[in-house]
């Protein structure tokens, strides 16, 4: 048995070819529908003369702030803007520098969850067994009084020696003075002296040669 086979009407060129059979009475009806649904509009006053506008409650910015621009440039980053100092880098590069972030970030994900849960398991994890060994190990509180003590006595002790040290070493105002005279009026008699005056390098080592004999005699006989 064939296939049987319907008709199909075409709407859309009946349409037009009723257009084409009648135009002037198409464009009459449409003419007549503008016509019909058109308002009348008629302006007898402003609409807006009773409206009251605060100027100040009006913020008008046109161009974003510092700051906002400086937030919208590093929440964003191009391809085109990843570079290497000056050098625009190539496009395997560039997805090679990519890929490296993105695995910085994976692995920094991962050690974070990974601590969290290590210190979960620690958490949950009782503390058994002998704490015998571990007591015995630690210093009694007795102990520890002791210590502190002998170790306060010894840094006083040490700050008496170095106090009476400092004591013995510091000369008064007037054995200071008296040094200073006698030191000069020997530093004057030095320059007066005929030996001094026809050579004054070979006096000095002289007297510091005799000067270290006889601090080596006073070693030997002590």
């Amino acid at each position: 048995m064939g296939k049987v086979k319907r008709q199909r009407t075409k709407l859309r060129g009946k349409s037009n070819a009723n257009q084409q059979e009648h135009p002037v009475s198409h464009q009459s009806a449409v003419s007549d529908n503008e016509v019909e649904t058109r308002p009348e509009i008629t302006l007898t006053e402003n609409p807006f003369g009773n409206t009251k506008i605060d100027l100040s409650t009006l913020a008008t910015r046109l161009m974003p702030s510092a700051d906002e621009r400086e937030d919208d440039r590093l929440s964003f980053i191009s391809k085109g803007s990843i570079r290497k100092g000056n050098q625009q880098l190539k496009k395997k590069d560039k997805r090679k520098l990519r890929h490296e972030k993105w695995l910085e970030k994976v692995d920094a994900i991962q050690q974070t969850k990974k601590r969290q849960k290590e210190r979960m398991k620690r958490a949950k994890t009782p503390v058994v067994g002998d704490l015998e060994p571990m007591m015995s190990a630690l210093p009694e509180l007795s102990e520890i009084i002791r210590m502190s003590e002998e170790a306060g006595k010894r840094a006083d002790k040490r700050r008496q020696e170095l106090g009476s040290q400092s004591k013995k070493n510091t000369l008064k105002r007037k054995q200071r003075q008296k040094l200073l005279d006698t030191e000069k009026g020997r530093f004057h008699q030095v320059l007066r002296h005929t030996a001094f005056k026809a050579n004054p390098f070979v006096t000095i080592n002289k007297h510091l040669a005799l000067k270290i004999q006889q601090e080596n005699q006073t070693d030997v006989d002590s």
